[in-house]
């Protein structure tokens, strides 16, 4: 009775926050997917509610939440009913006398409703914190990337530092490595931008394309990648063409479009890729440097180089 009393705290006070936790804030952000060993886990566990546990344990035994599953009675009352059942399990003899059973199972009825109350108020706790790690995850390209321009003060510059190293340690640690590569994760949501990607296959071809999808496994490793406008390097044309203009022959003219929508290459084809970040609206980019140029009583303005062409692989969003 003892063993199955110390596994149900263990399971409802920790295991199940743990995994409310984590099944919650995978929903918005990819969590990294690895096999945790059980002091991992333990740890794990009591990280993500010692917050919940303590917000729920203050709100409920200072009498501000009494509902749901209301039971009425003292404090002394709570302690009587906890420590009759703590004795009938553990001592089996307790159920021996049919008086000390009934009175029993009166105090196991109390017991249990208030266990209901204080487990709904303390999963909701560890979904809200959930929810509130998420939002600082999502904060991060933004705050990391605008930090120069935005925190003015000494007291922001704090702020900021201290949410850079406790996201660097804590947050960022969780989360798949491959959304923050293959995704915009680390630049602010706005402007848009483009994940390109230069892949070399394992027969020596080049590609090229816009990052449309990528799959990970159960284990966290990339098992392929879905690119979108593929083009292919001819390299045997652009040798030749090489070998007759030395000086004239440009790269960007031997990129061969591939007639597909969506062309994946899987893990087992890739030797090597770049990644590129190309925003979408280059002047978007201008116009808000104007813009905080002039906040500053500086009067310019910011315009892109004349005669700048876009990036090969520019796809308008309009298009």
């Amino acid at each position: 009775m003892v063993t199955l009393a110390v596994s149900y705290f263990l399971a409802t006070y920790l295991l199940i926050p743990a995994s409310l936790f984590r099944a919650f804030i995978s929903l918005f952000i990819p969590l990294k997917t690895f096999q945790r060993t059980n002091a991992q886990e333990l740890t794990f566990a009591v990280g993500a509610s010692v917050l919940p546990f303590a917000a729920t344990m203050v709100l409920l035994w200072t009498g501000f939440a009494q509902h749901p599953f209301h039971v009425g009675g003292t404090f002394a009352d709570r302690r009587a009913d906890y420590k009759v059942v703590y004795v009938a399990i553990a001592d089996e003899k307790y159920f021996s006398d049919s008086a000390l059973e009934r009175r029993f199972w009166s105090a196991l009825t109390r017991v249990c409703r208030r266990q209901l109350r204080f487990f709904t108020w303390y999963y909701g706790f560890v979904l809200v914190e959930a929810g509130f790690f998420a939002g600082l995850v999502h904060k991060w390209g933004s705050w990391r990337y605008n930090e120069e321009r935005k925190y003015r003060t000494k007291a922001n510059q704090h702020a900021s530092r201290v949410y850079t190293i406790f996201a660097k340690r804590l947050l960022l640690p969780h989360l798949s490595e491959w959304t923050m590569l293959l995704t915009q994760f680390n630049f602010p949501k706005a402007p848009k931008r483009q994940v390109w990607a230069d892949i070399l296959s394992d027969d020596a071809v080049l590609y090229r394309g816009t990052v449309a999808q990528f799959f990970i496994d159960q284990g966290g490793l990339l098992t392929g990648v879905v690119l979108e406008i593929p083009k292919r390097f001819d390299r045997v044309a652009y040798k030749k063409a090489e070998e007759v203009r030395v000086f004239s022959t440009k790269p960007t003219d031997y990129w061969r479009v591939i007639p597909s929508g969506a062309f994946y290459i899987p893990k087992e084809k890739i030797v090597n890729f770049n990644i590129t970040y190309v925003e979408e609206h280059p002047s978007d980019t201008t116009r808000e440097a104007t813009r905080e140029l002039r906040e500053d009583g500086l009067d310019f303005e910011i315009i892109p180089p004349l005669g700048q062409l876009p990036h090969p692989l520019y796809r308008d969003p309009s298009d």
